[in-house]
This record gives structure tokens, C-alpha cells and sequence, in this order.
């Protein structure tokens, strides 16, 4: 990992399956944001979802992790009776994340043309998000991807 932010949500995502409540040390209580309407705020809230989520021996294959400025994005293969896959967004404000924004579905086929296939219905918010930093990258020419909006 070539950055503590990233290593810290790479710890905070491994804590569904150990259920360690350090994990969730990243979150600024006083400020944190879920947008998940499943999950209650704030890390003891994260704390407490991940010690139920952990007993039943779930797992978390972090596929890729990136950072742009104070978000950390963070693909994910969750499975925990059946495959999902998630697209994590945490934004920081120094070393703790103040607000959290996820897509969490379940895998609908194979792999193709080297892609997940995915139906995909992201909040407005997110995919503003995702539009602003693919195309500073684009731009910068870091990365060359390809946006498809319907």
C-alpha cells in the first residue's frame, strides 16, 4: 500500500470479516456521514454492524484501492451468502473519514471482455464524484477510461 489512507480502509473493509472494532478507529464520530441507510452512524455503528456481519464468516477481497485528493475509492468482492460486488467511497478530512457513499450488488454473471458484469444504479451524488475524478485523470493522462452514462 502507498498510502496510510488507503491502508487504513483496507483495515476498516477486512474488519466485516474479523468483526475487530479497531478497524472502525478511521471514522471521525463528530462529523461522519453514512449514506447507507442500512447502516447506523458513526463508527460504533460501523463497530456493531461489522461484529454481527463477522459471525457469520463472511468475505472481503479487496480488488482495488484508490486515492484522489480526500477520497479513497475501493472495489470490493463481498460475499457473505452469496457474491456481491461494491464500489466503496470515503472522503477524508486529515486522517479520519468524515463521510462514506457505497453501491453494494450482487454479481449478475461472468466476467466479460475482462469487465464485471453489473447493473448498476448509482446515486446522483457518486456518480459526480466518479465523473469529476475520471476526468482529471483522463486529463492528466494517468488513466485512460472510457464513461458510459445511459
Amino acid at each position: 500500500m502507498d498510502s496510510i489512507r488507503k491502508l487504513k480502509i483496507y483495515n476498516l473493509l477486512k474488519g466485516i470479516e474479523t468483526g475487530n472494532p479497531d478497524s472502525v478507529k478511521v471514522v471521525n464520530e463528530q462529523k461522519y456521514i453514512q449514506h447507507n441507510p442500512q447502516t447506523k452512524e458513526g463508527g460504533s455503528g460501523l463497530a456493531e454492524l461489522f461484529s454481527k456481519l463477522a459471525k457469520t464468516n463472511p468475505k472481503v477481497e479487496i480488488v482495488r484501492l484508490f486515492e484522489d485528493g480526500d477520497f479513497v475509492f475501493g472495489h470490493t468482492i463481498y460475499n457473505f451468502s452469496s457474491e456481491r460486488i461494491g464500489f466503496e467511497i470515503f472522503k477524508y478530512e486529515g486522517d479520519q473519514v468524515v463521510e462514506h457513499w457505497d453501491n453494494i450488488q450482487m454479481r449478475v454473471g461472468d466476467m466479460v471482455g475482462g469487465q464485471l458484469k453489473l447493473e448498476i444504479l448509482m446515486p446522483l451524488k457518486i456518480i459526480e464524484i466518479l465523473f469529476k475524478i475520471l476526468l482529471k485523470m483522463y486529463l492528466s493522462k494517468n488513466l485512460k477510461w472510457t464513461l458510459i452514462i445511459l
